[in-house]
């Protein structure tokens, strides 16, 4: 089998020549076969479980926490298959362990029948059968967890390439520090660069300086890049934020970075007296926003930052894509339709509709043309379809799903052009059925 090299700055991995990379950070990455019928995910965790903010479904690793034992990496591994796999479905994981090439490797596999997946698996794989297989590859502190699944046939035909896969798997020596080993990395250094300067931890990926909330994503992206050169990256870093002039807290400077858009399904004129900033959109929902994902932006925010609705759209519309370059979907091609979903559910995902740039990543693989639907916040389905059945099909499924919803959105579905989105399907689109 002729191979390549992915690699990320932590491990790396021989994969079929044909493979595609869908998405790859320095913590994770997700791979694909040609047709996409299965979907391969590595994510790097260790045992605090934490998620590592602005990186996906990953965990922290600690450079100065003992090697895992075997019962610690078994229970990290029947964890991650409990919340980002098949769930309660699976039930308890068998977890076995084995010899690999260089490293040991605990691993699971089972198979999860349609009457025991969740309303939105069933409707991801079309009622059938699925196949889960989990490999927890040990080394020193950290674990490498690789997850796939797929229908029982397929998952057959790729069981040799997934293994020699595995086998190939390499995870570097280089200590490098993740979440929250970092941040206190970089607090330790501040305090030593500049004494006078006021700085809190706010969580893992989060510090104060000088009363200003800094988000070490970007610092912390360039230390994976060159980890020698991170003294120097924090001292010009923080020499930046310092020089800054201060806020108060409640203008617009202070404030710009913490507001997002959101959809209603209702949105009130006005709140405590004051008018709230809306636009009604379409499928009967309006487009609002909200002020660090709880305050609804009034009219009162916009006389107060000096703005008008157009530049807080702009706004939070940039917020919205700074927090979704990172995440990751998985796509499923089966008879009649090609699907794509975020991996991790995100209240911000519905509300990524909006968002331009991601319709166009959205067209290479569902073409120029193609359906979404949101039933809640956090549910996003892009999806093209080859025939007026599948989209039927499709439909009843999301309506039976969106019945079924506690806090729902919408059952209706959009249609993403390049002129846009259009609203829902019974009022007249015809029988373009997409062009993937």
């Amino acid at each position: 089998m002729e191979c390549k090299h992915i690699e990320t700055p932590l491990f790396s991995v021989d994969v079929p020549i044909d493979w595609r990379v869908i998405s790859q950070t320095p913590v994770n990455a997700l791979l694909s076969d040609p047709s996409g019928a299965l979907q391969v995910t590595l994510a790097l965790v260790s045992a605090s479980g934490e998620a590592l903010a602005g990186y996906g479904q990953t965990a922290t690793r600690d450079a100065h926490k003992p090697a895992l034992e075997q019962r610690e990496a078994q229970r990290v591994l029947e964890r991650y298959i409990t919340q980002r796999g098949p769930g309660r479905a699976a039930g308890k994981p068998l977890i076995q362990w084995r010899q690999q090439a260089s490293h040991m490797a605990c691993t699971s596999e089972f198979v999860v029948r349609p009457q025991r997946m969740s309303l939105l698996q069933r409707f991801t794989h079309r009622g059938a059968a699925v196949s889960w297989r989990y490999w927890g590859i040990v080394h020193h502190d950290t674990l490498l967890i690789i997850g796939c699944h797929g229908r029982q046939p397929i998952m057959e035909r790729f069981r040799a390439t997934l293994d020699q896969a595995i086998a190939s798997v390499n995870i570097t020596e280089r200590r490098v520090l993740l979440g929250k080993p970092f941040t206190d990395a970089v607090l330790q250094l501040i305090r030593g660069e500049f004494p006078a300067a006021p700085v809190a931890v706010i969580d893992n990926n989060t510090i104060r300086v000088g009363g200003q909330p800094v988000n070490l994503a970007t610092l912390h992206r360039r230390y994976l890049e060159q980890p020698d050169h991170l003294p120097e990256d924090v001292r010009s870093f923080v020499g930046r934020l310092l020089r800054r002039p201060r806020d108060p807290a409640n203008a617009y400077p202070a404030c710009r970075a913490h507001i997002l858009p959101e959809l209603y399904t209702s949105c009130p004129n006005a709140l405590g007296g004051r008018q709230v900033v809306r636009q009604e959109w379409v499928n009967g929902l309006f487009i609002g926003y909200v002020l660090h994902s709880q305050t609804p932006v009034t009219t009162e925010h916009l006389a107060r930052w000096g703005i008008n609705e157009d530049a807080l759209h702009d706004q939070a519309i940039e917020n919205l894509v700074g927090c979704t370059q990172e995440l990751t979907m998985e796509g499923n091609r089966s008879d009649g339709y090609t699907m794509l979903a975020f991996t991790r559910a995100d209240r911000h995902n519905a509300v990524r509709i909006l968002l331009p740039d991601f319709h166009r990543r959205l067209r290479e693989h569902l073409g120029s043309t193609f359906y979404v639907a949101i039933p809640n916040h956090e549910c996003l389905l892009a999806f093209s379809v080859e025939n007026p059945e599948a989209l039927t099909w499709i439909q009843a499924q999301i309506a039976g799903s969106y019945r079924k919803l506690i806090l729902p959105l919408t059952e209706k579905l959009f249609l993403a052009t390049a002129d846009g989105i259009a609203g829902d399907a019974s009022e007249g689109w015809g029988d373009d059925f997409g062009d993937a």
